[in-house]
């Protein structure tokens, strides 16, 4: 490196040391430029590690941190042996780290953890020069120290505990294709995974739900919401059907014959015995058909009123 005095200073002839990350340099100044040296160190490397992995336990709730890392075997670095704890679990509030956590302390569903784990070569013959780092699978950061070493790091969001299997779910839909359709999955109400997806025919995966029973529901603009129950024991699928405002007979499309159901509901003549069939009948949602949402229905179809 080349370093140069400001204006009124000057480099001493005779004690000049330069130092970075804890590593001495030698020092060689050019007598045509008086106020400038160059600094160099030479490493003992024979490799540089540009990738590290590690695997560790990821927060369950109910379960105290886990300080067990694993490397893969060829790995050039290990953990630091001068950190009395080169493993730390520290709780996040936000992207902020709030405290560490000691060893009795437990995970809380939801909650977010980072993993820190430090670093240092495996031998002298290696040296630290990471551009990627990742911990279980997932890519984490790299955090600088002094020398030769450093720190990896990753942000779990704590699951709760019991078996999980996958979930996936066919959605039939209307209208846009690139409107986003959401899928929530709840218990008592608590939204416990959500997700979306695109197109008149779409599927979503959820990788891991723990096994139990959902209300599972299905939304999309001007489309009435719907809820399925779905109980997950194994490795389930469930298909799914949403259809637009005012699609009394449920097939996709707002005609006058629809119009015609809502009004023969309306009016006790023919009841819809379907409860879905029903919430798309009241397009103006205050729980109840009436001949004011045959008439909205039917202008639709006109093109003289737009539920959409």
């Amino acid at each position: 490196m080349t370093l140069d005095a400001v204006d009124g200073y000057a480099f001493d002839d005779i004690r000049i040391n330069v130092f970075e990350n804890g590593n001495h340099y030698t020092v060689t100044k050019d007598a045509s430029f008086p106020k400038r040296i160059t600094a160099r160190y030479s490493y003992l490397c024979t490799e540089l590690v540009y990738i590290a992995s590690a695997t560790v336990t990821a927060p369950v709730a109910g379960a105290k941190p886990d300080y067990t890392v694993t490397f893969p075997d060829d790995a050039g670095y290990k953990l630091h042996p001068d950190f009395e704890s080169p493993v730390d679990w520290i709780e996040m509030n936000g992207n902020t780290e709030s405290r560490t956590l000691s060893a009795d302390d437990k995970f809380e569903a939801g909650k977010k953890y980072r993993v820190k784990i430090w670093l240092a070569p495996k031998t002298e013959n290696e040296y630290l020069w990471l551009s990627y780092t990742f911990v279980n699978g997932n890519q984490g950061t790299w955090i600088r120290a002094n020398g030769n070493s450093g720190g990896m790091a990753y942000v779990f969001t704590c699951e709760e505990a019991g078996e999980k299997y996958p979930l996936s779910v066919s959605i039939r839909s209307f209208l846009s294709e690139t409107q986003p359709i959401t899928v929530q999955l709840m218990q008592k109400g608590v939204v416990k995974y959500t997700g979306t997806c695109t197109g008149a025919r779409a599927t979503y995966e959820f990788p891991k739900v723990i096994k139990g029973s959902y209300t599972m529901r299905i939304s999309k603009k001007n489309h009435v919401t719907r809820d399925y129950s779905v109980t997950v024991s194994g490795e389930t699928s469930r298909s799914a059907k949403i259809c637009p405002v005012g699609d009394v007979n449920l097939n996709g499309n707002v005609q006058s014959n629809d119009a015609m159901l809502a009004y023969r509901h309306a009016s006790g003549k023919s009841q819809l015995t379907d409860s879905y069939a029903i919430k798309c009948a009241d397009v103006n949602g205050n729980g109840t058909v009436q001949a004011n949402d045959a008439m909205q229905i039917y202008r639709q179809t006109l093109g003289k009123h737009s539920l959409f």
